[in-house]
């Protein structure tokens, strides 16, 4: 691809946090409309959200971040998984559905990667899981932060752990179309722009506070949007920790090992996804330099990736952090295969 950003200051930039939607796998779902020339809408439970041209023009996205000088994109198959089986579809054949489709899509685009999604409740699924990322190439699995409601601190979803760890594939986390707490949300995008970062950090605590993470230790968790709402609660949640538990019931004590902000830089990474330069900087001294990737929800958010690109400009860091940021922590991670000496 051909680059003519002015905003590019790094070696390569990956973006570890775009989307796509495939339009025939969506046509007939109940829960899609087209509402202008440009936008579809999706209704799931009185929550209304739009879907820009960019996220199932794939053309146009190409064009917009060609210009803007990103080199790799990792493509979320956030929500549409959901929306599919909103309409009807059973979960696993959604997933095979939307897996299928961005192969084919990603054959002839080199510069396109993705992430496997299935039910993490349905050990089964395991299988569809694994023949996404090893016969179609895919880098890791996708979770949304909670699944139609449900949270993960239960030994229900331990087959799905221990597969990510047994495999060492690491995991992209991303809030789902319908965040706890979505039936007050359904004006002004709050289930958007307030719930779906809520929804991220109550996943990340029910992890950390279930002892999951200390039964799975080496597992790698990519958080979208800087984490969410995680970095403003750790004090709070470690001062929990700190408390204990002792008066409270028995099924409310925690069992995490570890204060849970020691978890950040051990199981957690974060995207820099939020157009805000103060969490942006918060972030780098929460999960580390070597923690945070470059993401900018572009498609979804149809704005363009340079904003993001200005912001980890503007960081205080050094020029080998920035290039860490950039790229190189999801070139090791999601073993992209570029190279500091040519891609």
């Amino acid at each position: 691809m051909t680059h003519n950003s002015k905003s590019k200051s790094s070696k390569f930039v990956v973006d570890v946090h775009q989307h796509w939607a495939p339009l025939e796998a969506l046509k007939g779902n109940p829960t899609v409309s087209r509402v202008t020339d440009n936008a579809f809408r999706v209704d799931i439970k009185g929550i209304s959200s739009l879907m820009y041209q960019p996220y199932y023009d794939i053309d146009l996205a190409d064009k917009v971040n060609s210009e803007a000088g990103v080199d790799k994109r990792i493509l979320v198959p956030s929500m549409v998984v959901a929306v599919l089986a909103a309409g009807g579809m059973p979960v696993l054949e959604a997933s095979k559905r939307v897996h299928d489709a961005t192969a084919e899509l990603i054959s002839t685009r080199p510069w396109l990667a993705s992430f496997a999604t299935v039910d993490p409740f349905d050990p089964a699924s395991l299988v569809e899981a694994e023949r996404a990322i090893k016969d179609l190439g895919f880098k890791g699995l996708f979770l949304e932060s909670s699944w139609m409601g449900r949270w993960y601190d239960s030994e229900e979803v331990y087959p799905y752990f221990e597969f990510a760890q047994a495999n060492r594939y690491p995991i992209y986390m991303h809030p789902p179309q319908l965040p706890y707490g979505y039936q007050i949300m359904n004006k002004w995008r709050l289930e958007e722009v307030v719930g779906r970062p809520a929804d991220t950090s109550m996943s990340v605590a029910r992890l950390i506070c279930s002892g999951l993470l200390d039964r799975f230790p080496d597992i790698q968790i990519v958080l979208a949007h800087m984490g969410g709402d995680v970095i403003p609660i750790l004090g709070r949640l470690d001062f929990g920790h700190r408390l204990g538990y002792e008066g409270l019931p028995a099924d409310q004590h925690a069992h995490n090992k570890l204060l849970p902000s020691e978890y950040m830089r051990r199981n957690f990474y974060a995207d820099t996804m939020g157009f805000n330069l103060a969490q942006l900087t918060a972030a780098v001294t929460v999960f580390g330099t070597d923690r945070v990737m470059f993401g900018t929800d572009y498609n979804a958010v149809p704005l363009s990736p340079t904003e993001h690109m200005d912001l980890v400009n503007r960081l205080g860091v050094t020029e080998s952090q920035r290039e860490d940021i950039f790229w190189r922590n999801a070139n090791r991670l999601f073993r992209l295969s570029l190279a500091e000496t040519g891609a």
